[in-house]
């Protein structure tokens, strides 16, 4: 069964780009009658962690695991985002 999805839409961010770290953590239960937004990660208030672009798989589900994120930016050791990986 062959299913068709739409693309997504690509935006490019400035050479350069630096990762932001977050000032505050933040914990809130989410109900069924939320919106869909709530369930979105805001680096606002949440800490983006990263993974450099030669780690396994093995590893980048590791780091997952202990920092309890399903999203790891993929950045150069300068902190240069090159993507993400989830």
């Amino acid at each position: 069964m062959s299913k068709e999805y739409q693309s997504l839409n690509y935006s490019s961010l400035s050479s350069g780009t630096l990762i932001t770290h977050n000032r505050r953590g933040r914990s809130t239960e989410i109900t069924l009658n939320d919106a869909a937004f709530s369930m979105m990660t805001d680096f606002s208030h949440i800490r983006p962690f990263t993974t450099t672009a030669d780690a396994s798989i093995e590893e980048i589900n590791t780091k997952m695991i202990a920092c309890g994120v399903r999203l790891l930016f993929v950045a150069e050791r300068d902190e240069v985002l090159l993507g993400l990986v989830t």
